[in-house]
């Protein structure tokens, strides 16, 4: 990934304030055997998707870049089809709230639609005759886990969540014994705080089971170990930590942290002992200039991670908030060198 940091003017300081992509990886996902991975790629403000044979290494584009927003890949359990879902526009030129679904074959052939409101990732029964995904209805404001057969043709609800408690659209996991659907589900703390939990759904009967007792600031995908051992999620901790990689045990919920760094990992895909995931790195540079442009800018301090302000104090001083880890570090520099004079604090992210 790489990532240029444009900014604002702000008095003399130009602050950080939005992510301009080069070339980045959206979303991944390995196929069963192992041998394949394919991932959609943002490029010049459209999006392509590209697969890569994992043993030759050998590049496809096999969907030219469009105008389209992916957001699900998912290779069927023989890995000869790529189901891919993502948001389109309309024939007004508006793109649409919901994902489409399609499944494309990976010997050149053009890829067929399949279904409309779908607002995750598919997960694949272990027999591969059905598949399951959330579907977000905006008038009714639900949200719910839907169970389709695999041609598309019919579907039953299984579980459904109303208002701000939500299931997640970033994606869910069919367990390999056919049983449940795991799922992240948001709730509210009483107005105090928003947390996501993992939920077991009974295949059968819809009844909800939460795993471990850990609640988390944010899950984007999941997905099984395949002897069914542990979950493999991505999540972090606080609202402004990284989102990590960590192994969920099943059916304990016993945690393991598998990466530790000031990277994201978003996307999650497994096939046996091998992980796929996005990982991003984000990069910030800080400048000064003058309003009238008489001299020309200059850069004062670099770093890794989120930067969360930057304020220019009455003392001639600029101090501004990254992350470091989980920590919330703010420094204070000085606005001709960008000598770092002193960190003024070190406080632990919001829980």
């Amino acid at each position: 990934l790489a990532v240029q940091v444009n900014g604002k003017l702000r008095d003399r300081v130009m602050v950080p304030e939005a992510d301009f992509l080069i070339a980045a990886s959206i979303c991944s996902a390995i196929s069963p055997d192992g041998k394949l991975v394919a991932h959609a790629e943002m490029q010049d403000g459209k999006q392509r998707l590209i697969v890569t044979n994992a043993v030759t290494f050998g590049t496809d584009v096999v969907l030219p870049p469009d105008d389209v927003q992916y957001f699900g890949l998912t290779f069927s359990l023989d890995s000869n089809y790529l189901y891919f879902t993502r948001m389109e526009k309309n024939n007004a030129g508006v793109r649409d709230r919901s994902g489409t679904l399609y499944r494309l074959p990976l010997q050149g052939a053009l890829p067929v639609k399949l279904k409309e409101r779908v607002d995750s990732p598919v997960t694949f029964s272990p027999e591969g005759a059905l598949f399951a995904f959330v579907r977000y209805n905006y008038e009714t404001n639900e949200s719910s886990v839907i169970i389709s057969d695999i041609a598309a043709t019919a579907e039953r609800t299984l579980a459904t969540r109303q208002g701000r408690n939500r299931f997640s659209e970033f994606g869910l996991a069919w367990s390999p014994n056919g049983r449940s659907i795991v799922c992240p589900a948001s709730r509210w703390d009483t107005g105090k705080s928003f947390r996501i939990d993992l939920y077991a759904i009974d295949v059968n009967t819809g009844n909800e089971q939460t795993i471990g007792n850990r609640s988390w600031a944010s899950i984007y995908q999941v997905a099984w170990q395949p002897d069914m051992s542990g979950l493999i999620i991505s999540a972090r901790e606080r609202f402004m930590a990284q989102h990590q990689l960590w192994r969920v045990a099943y059916p304990s919920g016993d945690i393991q942290k598998l990466t530790n760094d000031l990277t994201e990992y978003y996307s999650v895909s497994v096939a046996g002992e091998k992980i796929v995931s996005v990982k991003t790195d984000w990069q910030w540079r800080m400048w000064r200039l003058t309003l009238d442009g008489s001299s020309a800018p200059a850069a004062l301090v670099t770093g890794s991670g989120e930067i969360s302000g930057v304020v220019w104090t009455a003392r001639d001083k600029i101090v501004y908030a990254a992350m470091a880890q989980d920590r919330l570090n703010l420094s204070r520099i000085d606005p001709d060198t960008g000598e770092i004079l002193a960190t003024l604090n070190q406080v632990e992210a919001l829980a």
